[in-house]
């Protein structure tokens, strides 16, 4: 035992424990790791099991929703393998350009998605970007082509409170960041009868539904896109005009509303 269980015995193993599989272990930063424990998870869903009663959503999941952004930047690699000769590399031809493209998105705990919300970097793209796109998606910029403040008021305005619905009252719950904070934006919320909790820090990667099932696999689709868009045409190149007809295509395709239900089971949000 001093190299560890044999392949034969691990895979006997696996055979009788159909539960278990092999995975690549993901690696944690220390503050996640500090953070993700039974007190900190335990007061969360006091909080949320509380609101939640007192607000009288426990059969409204229309009206429980989860938004949060994630970046493409054009470094994103894919998981698929391919086959090629011992001791040679094998190459993928990069179709998305460099740059930081931010995309905000909202669902709900019913299934239903709300409109994306892209941020560029700089500036937005000079030539048409909104062809193959929902006309009610939402654009911004910021010099680093992340979230800010005044975004985020931006898309509380324009996006999730005309979206939203009309039932009320509603629960957002989104992740403490400073952008996603501001006085004017808890008293719009106020005004509308809209409740925000936010979660812990450092446990997005356990609680939050968007992190849990939604993100994951959205990125994985583009890569695919992009690579297979790179392999049908060798001079093709996505840019910050192209982006979003592609992001849109990738969100129709695994954004569903059974992935989106599943994201607020596992992430325990919904039901609580």
């Amino acid at each position: 035992m001093e190299k560890g269980p044999s392949n034969k015995w691990v895979n006997k193993l696996l055979n009788r424990h159909l539960e278990l599989s092999e995975k690549l272990p993901e690696q944690q930063d220390k503050a996640r790791r500090r953070m993700s424990n039974v007190t900190v998870v335990d007061q969360y869903f006091k909080l949320l099991v509380d609101t939640v009663d007192s607000l009288g959503l426990t059969n409204k999941p229309n009206q429980i929703f989860n938004c949060d952004e994630s970046g493409f930047s054009g470094k994103e690699k894919s998981k698929e393998k391919v086959l090629t000769l011992k001791g040679s590399h094998s190459y993928q031809q990069k179709v998305l350009v460099h740059g930081h493209i931010t995309v905000h998105m909202c669902i709900a705990a019913d299934g239903h998605v709300l409109p994306s919300f892209l941020i560029f970097d700089g500036c937005l793209p000079h030539r048409s970007f909104k062809d193959g796109v929902p006309d009610n998606w939402l654009y911004g910029s910021s010099e680093s082509g992340y979230m800010d403040t005044e975004l985020f008021e931006n898309w509380f305005d324009k996006v999730f409170i005309p979206f939203c619905g009309t039932r009320r009252p509603v629960l957002l719950i989104f992740d403490n960041h400073d952008s996603h904070i501001s006085i004017d934006l808890i008293e719009k919320a106020k005004a509308n009868n809209i409740h925000i909790i936010g979660l812990p820090p450092h446990t997005t990667h356990l609680l939050q539904p968007l992190d849990v099932a939604i993100f994951g696999p959205l990125k994985e689709k583009v890569n695919q896109l992009s690579v297979t868009l790179g392999n049908l045409n060798k001079c093709a190149t996505i840019g910050k005009a192209k982006f979003p007809a592609l992001l849109s295509t990738a969100i129709d395709q695994t954004t569903t509303l059974a992935r989106v239900k599943e994201s607020f089971r596992k992430s325990g949000m919904y039901p609580v």
